[in-house]
């Protein structure tokens, strides 16, 4: 199977997912980095967000002409469940050492990550160096940084009334302060990486004829899969996010802090396409579960009948078994891709 790299349009409108994208990447604001001046780039926030379980559901409807209001669905659930952690934090880092060498080939000083971990607002981020897992993904930050929300609290048991003073994002300029003196051409950089190591496709079709029938098929395709969503710990899309022109402010509590007054992004837009397989899917799906599944269309006939009977049935679970090392050299081939066209994108408005 190949690999993919999927950007903010959903499967459903994905009409050339395994053709190559003509426009793979959007751009936001770009103009701003060469109206600021922008020669150097701090970068305080990076993460890789590996999802580990991935769903898709398929609904059919009743027919253009039937007068009833029947519906089946039809669902899978694949779940990786015990990742190579080791091999994980390695793609985080191999992923950083890539943007950094990508940027700084584009015409950027990139300040080192160990002068901004080592600064004094760093060290105030309420954040992790170890990954943080949850219910549905794995967000890891290169060794040595931090994993956090920029819109999270610094403080969580902070005053409310204290509003941007207590959001890491505050800090981000102050970070490229310390380090650097002032804020001159200067910007701080988000870079947020989702990597999912399936996606499915989805098919549900609609009979009409002399008896309006329902089906749903849904199949899974076992790839790894650099993914737009709306993560937990990070919520940004695939990409990078520049803020620069910083203005000081001052909070009511009398604190000063930096907060940009332009944002520059550059973004996965439409899938890419690659070439290797990194994992296989074992069927895990009780009796019960595959019961529901024959039922799917006598459910939704019946229902096309007369009888007003609508399903929601489970199709499907699936554990799938991840190649490690296929992973691995997949995802560090697929994300140098986007670095490239990330760095090509800011490299026209590099000074």
């Amino acid at each position: 199977m190949a690999a993919v790299l999927l950007g903010t349009v959903s499967m459903s409108a994905q009409a050339g997912l395994f053709g190559g994208p003509e426009n793979p990447i959007r751009e936001d604001g770009l103009s701003y980095l060469g109206k600021n001046n922008i020669k150097r780039i701090v970068i305080p926030s990076f993460t890789v967000i590996f999802h580990t379980k991935a769903n898709k559901t398929a609904q059919s409807k009743r027919g253009l002409f039937s007068g009833n209001k029947s519906n089946a669905k039809s669902a899978m659930f694949v779940e990786w469940k015990d990742p190579d952690m080791g091999m994980l934090q390695k793609i985080a880092d191999d992923a950083y050492h890539s943007f950094e060498g990508k940027l700084t080939s584009s015409g950027f000083e990139v300040v080192p990550m160990q002068q901004v971990v080592a600064s004094e607002p760093y060290g105030k981020i309420n954040g992790s160096t170890a990954a943080v897992r949850d219910e549905k993904m794995l967000s890891i930050a290169p060794t040595g940084m931090k994993v956090y929300d920029p819109a999270g609290k610094i403080d969580p048991d902070g005053s409310f009334f204290l509003g941007v003073a207590n959001f890491n994002s505050k800090l981000e300029g102050d970070v490229a302060k310390a380090v650097l003196g002032n804020l001159d051409g200067v910007a701080t950089a988000r870079v947020t990486l989702n990597l999912v190591f399936g996606t499915f496709e989805a098919e549900a079709n609609t009979v009409v004829g002399d008896y309006d029938t329902a089906s749903a098929q849904v199949s899974f395709v076992p790839v790894l899969t650099l993914a737009t969503t709306t993560p937990t710990v990070t919520p940004m899309i695939t990409g990078i996010e520049l803020s620069s022109n910083f203005e000081s402010a001052k909070l009511p509590n009398g604190t000063e802090f930096n907060m940009p007054r332009n944002i520059s992004r550059v973004q996965l837009n439409v899938p890419q396409l690659g070439d290797k397989s990194v994992c296989s899917i074992r069927d895990v799906t009780t009796a019960g579960e595959k019961t529901g599944v024959g039922l799917a269309n006598v459910i939704g006939m019946l229902s096309a009948l007369g009888g007003g009977v609508g399903g929601s049935l489970e199709a499907g679970n699936f554990e799938a078994s991840v190649d490690s090392d296929a992973f691995q050299s997949q995802a560090n081939v697929q994300i140098s891709k986007l670095a490239d066209l990330i760095g090509d994108k800011l490299k026209s408005v590099a000074q």
